[in-house]
């Protein structure tokens, strides 16, 4: 079994694989919804409609807390604000651990809200989505160190 804490959220402002992952740990509860266009298929034929499977849709969220001139915080910040790519790694556990897996692609920063609540931090709901610009589609990887 395999808690939330255990698990790592990395980033790399070269993009996937492209520099160095630098886990960054000041995020809260992070979410990796994936699931597939589809299109129904209703013919007289059959009892049921049935499902045809189109393009995966992916998506990485997670809650920043604020802290002043953190280098993770502005690079987020600025791929937002410039349209940039960024490299994104969700892992089950340390990048560089055999047996460690999860999604790695290049992303856009596509909403960056901020939030400021009066007794507690300030934080940002970040969303990343695979971007058009990257060459290769995301992956689900499993590392074999």
């Amino acid at each position: 079994m395999t808690t939330g804490l255990e698990c790592c959220l990395y980033l790399d402002p070269a993009g996937a694989g492209q520099g160095t992952w630098t886990k960054y740990e000041d995020v809260g509860d992070v979410s990796v919804p994936h699931s597939w266009n589809e299109s129904q298929r209703k013919i007289r034929k059959h009892k049921y409609e049935r499902t045809t499977l189109g393009q995966g849709v992916l998506e990485t969220t997670f809650t920043l807390t604020y802290r002043a001139g953190d280098a993770g915080f502005e690079m987020l910040r600025d791929a937002h604000l410039n349209k940039t790519d960024i490299g994104v790694a969700v892992m089950s556990g340390d990048i560089a651990t055999a047996g460690s897996e999860g999604w790695q692609y290049d992303a856009k920063v596509t909403s960056f809200p901020e939030t400021q609540s009066l007794e507690e931090d300030m934080t940002f709901d970040v969303t990343l989505k695979p971007s058009s610009d990257a060459t290769d589609d995301p992956a689900r990887v499993v590392i074999s160190v």
